[in-house]
């Protein structure tokens, strides 16, 4: 397995190179989805669904085929949030969304919603 030399504090100075992992995880990123999403929470419904927003920062990453999700409040309107998640590709978020539609976990959460997501599959440049 190569090495490379790096410096800083280390036992020897060696670090073991993967050149598998490397081209596993370039992989995993270039073939990645990201989906923009904004949802518009109701006035009265707000303090229920930003705890909704905070369990899903907790429970997505353990969904298979999730790398990450971000969630950001809008400053002038709260009751906006726009995510960001990131998707190993668009079959395991719609595999995802199929299950969580199943389980009702979307019928509670669009009873908080104003109105229905505005949502987007995009690839980074």
């Amino acid at each position: 397995m190569p090495t490379w030399k790096i410096t800083g504090p280390s036992a020897n100075g060696l670090l073991p190179f993967n050149h598998s992992l490397c081209i596993k995880q370039a992989r995993r990123k270039q073939m990645s989805i990201h989906l923009i999403i904004t949802l518009k929470a109701k006035k009265s419904r707000l303090a229920a669904f930003t705890e909704i927003m905070m369990q899903a920062k907790t429970d997505f990453p353990e969904i298979e085929g999730c790398q990450s999700i971000r969630i950001f409040k809008d400053t002038r309107n709260p009751c906006t949030f726009s995510l960001i998640e990131t998707w190993d590709s668009e079959e395991h978020h719609k595999s995802h969304l199929e299950e969580f539609t199943r389980s009702g976990g979307w019928e509670h959460m669009s009873s908080h919603l104003t109105s229905d997501p505005v949502v987007g599959y995009f690839s980074e440049i």
